[in-house]
């Protein structure tokens, strides 16, 4: 969980004001871990052979562009994550010591992670039980990745060094339903810490699986309904896998999976399928080879070997692989896989595949798929692996191990002592049952939104900003009702511009319908002194109202005069002034017709 302290090694804040002020590029080397040997995760990013380039934004410094040594570490990020570790009964270190984590794939410019050991041991209390915690960790994010287009990555340097907690459980989760549970009750600790930040990628969960073929690390789950659908979709898939890895291997029982990528573009010279000429277009070319054995295992019923193989090689910028499961198809005609087959000479039970790429990737290709068929037809699925929105799980790369970790030299041990007595000093985290008692009882809404603020982390920018306006009803209706309902058809609502909605309505004096009208405006994309200069979020004065009035039918109900009124203008209306004119212009209307009469 990313903490709001500011940057772990810097004193840059965890917020930018905006996208880029400057960028710059930078191919990563690899090296060896403190034993000598080269991680396999690292290698293969490195394989990739991308060149990053980097956004700087205004909250970071040469730090962040690793031309500056690491400052002094944030107190404040450490005292949150000793006071967590207590929280679950953990034991915290007298003296901490930063490691580097290397990390080829562009997400750090340094080519490495600074990561330190605040506590082991300890557990979370859950329905099912206690979850033994393993490891407490305090660590610097990554940079955040804008996009990617073959080897060029563009990534924002606004997230990286923003201090992580990093908490690991031992395996005591049962099934996803618990998972779920057990990083709820993790992650509100945390939030109860006071440091949390407030995002949507506050929160990322790295779910590990074994069912007995390896683990595999589900990576930076973003919402924990995901954590149950990734679960599920990973149990499904490895099963599959097993099964299709069966029959595999019944047909091919030496398991040589010599792969072999042999250039077959003069039979796709006169194509008319779309997807090799627009491959074809950007320079690329088409390559062919025979696959043992995988004959309807690529793709028919529960098999997928084939997605197994296209998301490997999509990490190598490669969009156009085809395979004979799905052929004919995509305009790829019968006469051309003839070709195909004449050229590859395939046997009962095999399978073939088309890629388009470029010939300098051949080798790196050729080796990878091999290495990752084999892998499988050994029933070892062990890898990193990312999560859809739909909890379909996909190949992001090998599993690291211990041989990327070695010293950082740039930070010397760092004493805990005090800071364990801050901690202690600060007093034990609420818990979730007690603070959702103390929401309904202190603030006077119900339980259930009191329940809902506290099970979706909201508790803490309900306390902080019903402070600035002392309108519980109303903060909890924003965080329940309005944000959700906006983020879904408008877009999202960064945290600063709601805490400035939050003091203007203060200043103001300014009422419900004036604070949506303020967060729908933020919501596409207004900067909020667009929103702060707007008339449209100021209530009509009692003589606008006046001169409005007169202009209508007297006839018309109080509800008709509010709709039409309403509609005019865009803008709210003060309900008090209103009655009072409408009052004032009943008791004219009488006096008048006494006169008459």
């Amino acid at each position: 969980m990313q903490l709001d302290t500011g940057k772990l090694f810097c004193r840059c804040g965890n917020e930018a004001e905006k996208e880029s002020i400057s960028t710059f590029a930078r191919k990563l080397s690899l090296v060896s871990g403190e034993m000598g040997a080269t991680d396999r995760a690292a290698y293969y990013e490195k394989e990739r052979d991308r060149e990053f380039h980097y956004n700087v934004s205004d909250n970071s410094c040469l730090v962040e562009m690793d031309e500056d040594p690491p400052h002094a570490i944030n107190q404040d990020a450490l005292i949150t994550a000793v006071r967590v570790a207590r929280t679950f009964g953990s034991s915290v270190f007298d003296h901490l010591s930063v490691m580097r984590k290397i990390v080829v794939d562009g997400s750090n410019t340094s080519g490495f992670q600074r990561t330190s050991l605040v506590a082991t041991g300890g557990g979370a209390a859950t329905s099912s039980g206690i979850v033994r915690i393993s490891t407490i960790c305090l660590e610097e994010d990554s940079a955040r990745r804008i996009s990617e287009d073959g080897r060029k990555a563009v990534f924002g340097l606004d997230r990286l060094g923003i201090p992580l907690l990093e908490i690991a459980t031992e395996p005591d989760i049962r099934d996803a339903d618990h998972a779920v549970e057990a990083a709820r009750m993790i992650s509100f600790i945390v939030a109860s810490a006071g440091h949390f930040k407030r995002s949507a990628e506050a929160i990322r969960q790295d779910v590990n699986i074994s069912l007995g073929y390896g683990r595999v690390e589900i990576k930076g789950v973003s919402k924990l309904s995901l954590i149950g659908d990734g679960i599920r979709s990973e149990i499904g898939r490895q099963t599959s896998l097993a099964q299709a890895v069966s029959v595999l291997n019944s047909r091919n029982p030496g398991r040589a999976y010599n792969i072999k990528l042999i250039n077959c573009s003069e039979i796709f010279r006169n194509t008319k399928s779309k997807v090799i000429l627009g491959e074809a277009s950007s320079g690329k070319i088409a390559y062919c080879s025979l696959l043992k054995g995988m004959d309807g295992l690529l793709k028919k019923g529960e098999f997928r070997l084939g997605r197994e193989t296209a998301d490997l090689v999509k990490l190598f910028g490669v969009k156009g692989l085809l395979h004979s499961d799905e052929l004919p198809g995509y305009g790829i005609e019968n006469d051309e896989l003839e070709k195909i087959r004449a050229l590859l000479k395939p046997g009962e039970g095999d399978a073939f595949m088309i890629v388009m790429t470029q010939p300098d990737l051949i080798h790196v290709l050729s080796k990878e798929i091999q290495n990752r068929l084999s892998k499988i037809a050994d029933l070892d699925f062990s890898e990193t692996r990312s999560v859809s929105e739909d909890g379909t799980t996909h190949f992001l790369r090998p599993m690291p191990g211990g041989e990327r970790m070695y010293p950082e030299t740039d930070i010397p041990l760092i004493d805990l002592v005090p800071v364990l007595h801050t901690a202690k000093a600060m007093g034990p985290l609420e818990d979730m049952r007690s603070l959702v008692e103390r929401l309904t009882r202190q603030y006077g809404i119900s339980s259930q939104d009191s329940e809902v603020l506290v099970n979706e982390f909201k508790s803490g920018p309900f306390l902080e900003l019903n402070s600035i306006i002392d309108d519980p009803r109303l903060t909890a209706r924003v965080l329940l009702q309005t944000i959700p309902e906006l983020e879904r058809t408008s877009g999202p609502i960064a945290y600063h511009d709601l805490v400035s909605t939050f003091r203007l309505a203060k200043e103001k004096g300014l009422k419900r319908e004036s604070v949506e009208t303020m967060l729908a405006m933020c919501s596409r994309g207004a900067s909020f002194e667009e929103v702060k200069a707007s008339p449209l979020i100021y209530p009509l004065s009692e003589e606008e109202l006046r001169q409005i009035l007169s202009s209508l039918d007297p006839g018309m109900s109080q509800s008709q005069i509010i709709a039409r009124i309403r509609k005019e203008t865009g803008r709210p209306i003060n309900a008090q002034a209103l009655s009072r004119l409408l009052g004032s212009l009943k008791d004219q209307e009488k006096k008048s017709s006494g006169g008459r009469a």
